[in-house]
């Protein structure tokens, strides 16, 4: 090592240790090794998935299991992701150092691994000193951004949730520059495959981009062999994870469609496109000036890698390409923006910076290399403001926040109320709202089963489980607020539906926080008030029966047609109609058990036909006993349909009954054959086929590592000989296959764009027409404004056509609008026809009551329009038309009268029936 290498190294060391030393001060690590329990955002919900893991999968030797805990019960860790959160449990699984302590130390490392994998990344694909340091002073700015909050790779999405996106981002610099040194040597590929696996299990929506990598290299540079064995090396330590998760996220999962609109528009692409050639601008230049020779000799010193900068572009592309793809996958979109926005920063001071000071004396590059890391430093410093904050909010836990006492105090009293254990007394509600912020966050009651030992509802896991939507819905019939990633059209505050439901859930308890709550509650009489604990309020259920297995009161109704998870969604909605169960068609094989069913219908709707066929519930007993693992029962029943309050998943296995069933609306279903009946839940074929390749695979590692390594090339001949023809096809098919990649990704593009939010898009484009139609209203411009009241009805109208392929709230915003533009029209008969869908195709949703208000509205428009004009023909002597005018006018009275007092009978918890209140009060005289 010559003298400029070792001072070349030393100043790295020094400037890398002091970027570290910086992210230790500006967050006060002290607070991590805090014995309290981390909140914020969706963190707060975290610990008791880890808790989970720790006391519940891995004393039973399991990475993936059931969690009775939210959702009526699901599959904790099959959808989500593993690796961090064994990082957080295996120290205190093993040497009882505190889940408390080990879990914030794991949220916060990928913050620190990121200018350290950066800076390695950077060394790996040959850049010189100091562009490795300054990009990894970059990363700085990168994790500091606070322009989003929730996109994920920066300190605000990590401190929000996103600690597992973090930290397999953290890992993606390490693999970027890894696999460019690989590509060119030939050397590493399993520690390549290790670090793609791993970035795999640690995040999806990381590991998509880090396929993208893959595919470059193949597409540029060949290097099949190589990256076959990268690529299976990586398949081989996901299998037992990704297998089942392919084989079952449909139907079993509820995708979480969320689609940023802004993005998709002409000032945003613009934008985009600029920033992107703004930064690679300099770089390409250069690239293309060089190979003209008609470079400045100065700038010929710089040198330039026509790899890297294809990798960071090709990376970019593919980021940008499942961002439109997003819309088919039901995936979060803005997953794939913090990617691009890291490789950019990455261009711009590595590539572009970095190269030219590399090009200088060494003097000169290491100063250089001082001013960038201290100019990072210091824009970090004072161009921050909310990081620090979020920071020591969480790590402070929920024993710092202003109301734990009460919260502690609510779960002890929710801990020793019911006569059985905590964990198999009857589930508790909690309500949705944005009041929770003094014990720690929205999310709080989430963790329920954890500071209660109680199970509970909607948990963090939304989209691990088949029953989300209907949690949703459910929550919403008693809360004030909507809380939730679903965008759907949700039910308003209906404390009419929550019996059935209850009963449904075995719910005895429910956790109130907002007046308009408890004032929609205490107004039944199936509710009482239990306990207070500051504005925590505790509802009892008086009907709970407190059974997680029931036979239920009408025989159960085969179901025939295939999309059954999402017509059970349905079927939830009507509550008139929940003692009806029904059971899919294709998953009775068994030919005793389908005798047991004497029904069929392929409808959720008009079920009453079967609620006469009851059964015998006489002298029924049931003794039931659960675990997070088994379901164990015994019952003087046998041969009848027992209902198992518990979320349905193909993993679940049963003694003494044939088979489990999933029943409506997502839940279990047996027939039991003898009087003891155990549940377990098990491992599926896809789990255990998976677990079987990670297992060879790990033993070929252990192999090659200790042994294999050590033979002779010749005795991989069989391999080779195996492999060649696999090589040579894909080698013959590269650049056919390229084109068809391109193809791919450009009908992804336009499609996707295309395609993506429609309800969110008719209605930005509707409205804005309507409100443009307004303003010319408001001017006096009434032929301008009809215009834009047309064009309203046009660009929404035609999408309302095709409303019943989307569950989506803009769709009856669309309604609203449509019908609005309607009566500024004149044209008041077609927005009633309008309003009367919406009370018709949607009686349980949030906009019953102004439906209501503004047929009220229409039909007072039409009774004074014939009042003025009966009026008008009895003055001009025309008395029998004037009285039969007059007539019309009192029955539209009547009307809307009614119409007004129906707003408040069935949504007298929404301002539209406040509005019906003021507008009967106003006219009082007339009514």
């Amino acid at each position: 090592m010559n003298h400029n290498s070792k001072t070349e190294n030393i100043t790295d060391i020094l400037l890398l240790g002091f970027l570290l030393t910086f992210l230790s001060v500006y967050f006060d690590i002290r607070l991590l090794f805090l014995d309290t329990v981390v909140t914020g955002g969706d963190t707060a919900s975290w610990y008791g998935v880890a808790h989970h893991m720790l006391n519940v999968l891995l004393p039973q030797g399991r990475l993936t299991g059931w969690d009775m805990g939210n959702f009526c019960g699901y599959p904790n860790f099959s959808f989500y992701f593993i690796p961090p959160f064994l990082l957080a449990v295996l120290p205190g699984y093993f040497f009882g150092i505190p889940l408390t302590v080990t879990l914030k130390i794991v949220i916060i490392s990928g913050i620190f691994i990121l200018p350290v994998s950066t800076y390695f990344g950077l060394r790996a694909m040959t850049y010189r000193f100091p562009a490795p340091i300054i990009g990894a002073a970059a990363s700085l700015l990168f994790l500091f951004n606070e322009f989003y909050i929730m996109f994920g790779g920066n300190a605000l999405s990590t401190f929000a949730g996103e600690f597992c996106y973090m930290f397999a981002f953290a890992l993606l610099p390490w693999l970027m520059g890894s696999l460019y040194h690989g590509a060119k040597t030939g050397k590493g590929a399993i520690k390549n495959g290790i670090i793609l696996g791993l970035i795999g299990l640690s995040h999806l929506f990381v590991f998509i981009p880090a396929v993208f990598l893959i595919l470059y290299w193949y597409f540029a540079k060949g290097q099949v062999r190589y990256l076959w064995k990268v690529s299976w090396v990586g398949f081989g330590i996901m299998a037992f994870w990704i297998l089942p998760l392919l084989a079952y996220r449909h139907p079993y999962t509820t995708p979480v469609y969320l689609i940023w609109q802004d993005f998709v528009n002409w000032p945003y692409t613009i934008a985009g496109l600029s920033l992107v050639f703004l930064v690679s601008g300099p770089g390409l230049a250069l690239q293309i000036l060089k190979r003209q020779k008609i470079v400045h000799p100065l700038l010929q010193k710089i040198p330039i890698s026509p790899e890297t900068f294809g990798m960071f572009t090709s990376l970019i592309f593919g980021c940008v390409v499942a961002y439109f793809a997003a819309h088919f996958l039901k995936i979060p979109d803005i997953r794939f923006l913090p990617p691009i926005l890291f490789v950019l920063i990455l261009l711009f001071f590595a590539d572009t910076l970095g190269r030219f000071f590399s090009s200088c004396k060494l003097n000169t590059r290491i100063f250089g290399a001082i001013i960038i890391c201290l100019f990072c430093v210091v824009v970090v410093k004072f161009g921050t403001s909310i990081s620090d904050s979020w920071y020591r909010y969480n790590n402070y836990g929920y024993e710092a926040k202003p109301g734990y006492k009460e919260f502690k105090a609510a779960n002890d009293y929710l801990r020793k109320t019911e006569s059985k254990n905590p964990f198999n007394a009857p589930r508790v509600g909690y309500e949705k709202c944005d009041l929770y912020n003094q014990y720690g966050g929205d999310r709080v009651f989430e963790s329920l089963p954890f500071f209660s030992g109680r199970q509970t509802m909607e948990g963090i896991h939304y989209s691990s489980s088949i029953a989300s939507k209907c949690m949703v819905f459910f929550q919403t019939e008693y809360s004030r607020d909507i809380k939730t990633p679903y965008t759907g059209i949700l039910s308003r505050m209906n404390p009419e539906t929550l019996p059935a439901h209850f009963d449904l859930y075995n719910i005895s308890q429910l956790i109130l926080m907002t007046d308009k709550a408890k004032k929609a509650i205490a107004a039944s009489s199936l509710f009482a008030k239990e306990a207070t604990f500051g504005p925590i309020s505790i509802y009892r259920y008086l009907e709970c029966d407190g059974k997680y297995v029931d036979v239920p009161k009408i025989r159960p109704v085969v179901y025939t047609s295939k999309n059954w998870v999402d017509d059970f969604y349905e079927w939830y909605k009507q509550p008139d109609q929940t003692d009806v169960l029904l059971i899919p068609e294709d998953y009775i094989i068994n030919e005793e058990d389908r005798s047991v069913f004497f029904h069929e219908t392929d409808s959720v709707y008009d079920l009453a036909r079967f609620q006469k066929d009851v059964l015998d519930r006489t002298d029924i007993k049931i003794e039931t006993h659960l675990e997070h693992m088994k379901i164990r029962f015994t019952t003087n029943k046998i041969g009848l349909p027992h209902l198992i309050k518990v979320s349905y998943f193909p993993a679940w296995q049963v003694k003494g009954a044939n088979k489990v069933y999933p029943v409506s609306p997502h839940l279990m279903m047996v027939i039991p054959r003898q009087s003891e009946v155990v549940l377990t839940y098990g491992r599926t074929f896809w789990e255990k086929l998976g677990w079987t390749i990670t297992g060879i695979m790990l033993m070929i590692l252990i192999l090659h590592c200790f042994f294999l390594k050590r033979l002779p090339v010749a005795n991989y001949a069989y391999v080779q000989i195996f492999f060649m023809p696999i090589e040579k096809s894909l080698t013959f098919l590269r650049p056919f296959l390229l084109v068809l990649v391109i193809l791919i990704a450009f009908v992804l593009i336009v499609s996707g764009s295309i395609k993506r939010n429609q309800p969110v898009r008719a209605l930005v484009e509707g409205r804005e027409s309507y409100n443009a139609g307004i303003h010319l209203l408001n001017k006096k411009k009434p032929d301008a404004a009809g215009k834009q009241f047309e064009n309203a009805i046009n660009k929404m109208e035609e999408f309302l056509d095709q409303r019943k392929n989307f569950d989506h709230r803009d769709i009856v915003n669309c309604i609203l609008f449509t019908a609005m533009s309607y009566e500024n029209l004149g044209k008041k008969d077609k927005a009633e026809t309008w309003y009367q869908t919406i009370i018709s195709k949607y009686p349980y949703c949030r906009y019953l009551g102004e439906a209501y208000v503004k047929i009220a509205r229409i039909k007072r428009f039409g009774r004074n329009k014939r009042l003025n004009e009966g009026l008008e023909k009895i003055r001009s002597g025309e008395k029998q038309a004037g009285l039969s005018l007059l007539r019309e006018a009192i029955r539209q009275t009547r009307k809307s009268r009614e119409y007004f007092q129906t707003a408040i009978k069935k949504d007298p918890y929404s301002v539209w029936a406040q509005c019906a209140r003021e507008d009967m009060k106003k006219r009082k005289d007339l009514f």
